[in-house]
């Protein structure tokens, strides 16, 4: 789809293309001598005046247009917010569009129906959708419509029957395909996915445009979820190839890289992601994990200082943040993180853990370590953190009750444990050897 060009640059005083400068110049050179001079607006150097000069024009050129025309206006105007990702501007302007009469209304309608799905409106995209229908039945791309918003309003199943009813009627269409294929991967069916996202081509509709980049990413997903990783990763190496500063590319490429241990590469590509986009959210993100994950922990204190700036309701920015605190000595800063997530969730476990671990850690009196003792209490002992809540009781134990410590190391699956992690379970092992040494001289 061709980027919608500047209102004023866009051919709705004439069926050829305009000329942006030329043309915009005659125009407005008209309609100053038509409509200013009589209402006293004299040709000035003067740049404010020049823009009131600009804006009467431009209204003037409102004024004569039809209501079919006005339509056009603010329906071009609402698909160049459509391209931007603009949603709210987009909505209002298609709104705006389809109060004039005109002979493309159901176009408008299909925009607007997508604006609402990306605004989480799903009422109301749906009761725009309803109105399409009336007008064109239950067409192709009424069905992929209707399929996208029932994905993204979490029907998972539905918006698989009415992808498969639009494929039904065209099999090769490639945006069907697409949302089907992702509703299969939300569905736990990557080999269905698999299989849509093969069949899917970038760019095949007018209506609905996918790119290359998008269906290798998913393909990547799909085919991970298989467990076929060196095949994910050259489907995200491909989608890189095609637009190497990609975010979604880059990030995708960095996750491979964590995935398969290759920490300090997935720092270099966090970096290129933040030099090509150094004030997304997702290039900061990513860039702190790594720095932190390499343990340098000075810059990833600085980048989840930004990232938590950017996203302070992310429960993961503070958990890093609270992290790259007490990573730097800086223990009081990471117990103020915690407290307050506490404050607001009491039985928020990781933060729990990490006050214990904190605690534990940085305790100079007997008093510090029986609160972290008494926090790991809570901790559970099976689960997705059992592991970690094993790990930070034997922390917690480890200078009182070294056998205790070595009880609660023992209860834990060391084998699939992060660096942070792992890095924590060394130093238990090393304190605990050391106590064991202790213990067989003697106690000298």
């Amino acid at each position: 789809m061709q980027p919608i060009r500047h209102l004023k640059e866009t051919p709705l005083l004439s069926s050829r293309t305009l000329q942006p400068e030329t043309d915009r110049v005659r125009i407005l050179t008209f309609f100053y001598c038509v409509c200013m001079v009589p209402v006293g607006i004299c040709a000035s150097d003067d740049p404010a005046q020049l823009k009131q000069f600009d804006r009467v024009a431009v209204s003037a050129i409102d004024s004569t247009l039809t209501p079919n025309a006005q339509a056009k206006k603010s329906f071009e105007l609402g698909r160049l917010h459509f391209e931007k990702a603009e949603w709210r501007l987009a909505e209002n302007a298609f709104t705006e569009s389809l109060k004039a009469e005109s002979g493309f209304s159901a176009d408008i309608l299909f925009y607007l129906a997508r604006t609402e799905v990306a605004l989480r409106k799903f009422d109301e995209a749906n009761e725009t959708l309803d109105k399409l229908e009336q007008r064109e039945g239950r067409s192709v791309r009424v069905l992929c419509t209707r399929a996208l918003s029932q994905f993204a309003a979490g029907d998972v199943p539905v918006a698989i029957e009415t992808a498969t009813a639009a494929i039904n009627k065209q099999p090769d269409h490639s945006y069907a395909l697409y949302i089907r294929g992702l509703a299969y991967l939300a569905n736990r069916d990557p080999a269905s996915a698999l299989a849509d996202f093969s069949r899917a081509e970038c760019g095949a509709e007018s209506d609905f445009g996918i790119s290359g980049v998008t269906l290798a990413l998913n393909r990547a997903k799909a085919l991970e979820a298989l467990g076929r990783t060196r095949e994910s990763t050259m489907a995200v190496l491909e989608a890189r190839d095609m637009e190497p500063e990609s975010l979604e590319a880059l990030a995708a490429y960095w996750h491979c890289q964590r995935r398969d241990g290759y920490l300090p590469e997935a720092l270099q590509t966090a970096k290129l992601a933040l030099e090509f986009h150094p004030i997304e959210e997702r290039a900061i993100q990513i860039a702190a994990i790594s720095y932190a994950e390499n343990e340098e922990f000075a810059a990833a204190l600085r980048h989840a200082k930004t990232w938590a700036a950017i996203a302070p309701s992310s429960p993961a920015a503070q958990r890093l943040l609270s992290q790259s605190y007490f990573a730097c000595d800086e223990t009081a800063s990471a117990l103020k993180i915690l407290e307050d997530m506490l404050a607001k969730e009491p039985n928020d476990m990781w933060a729990r853990s990490e006050k214990a671990l904190i605690l534990a850690m940085s305790s100079k009196t007997k008093e510090q370590r029986e609160e972290a003792q008494q926090l790991t209490d809570a901790l559970p002992d099976s689960g997705d953190m059992a592991a970690w809540c094993w790990l930070v009781k034997a922390i917690a134990w480890l200078a009182d009750d070294p056998q205790k410590a070595a009880q609660c190391l023992s209860q834990a699956d060391t084998s699939n444990m992060s660096p942070r992690h792992r890095h924590y379970l060394r130093q238990v092992r090393t304190r605990l050897k050391l106590a064991n040494a202790k213990n067989a001289a003697g106690g000298v």
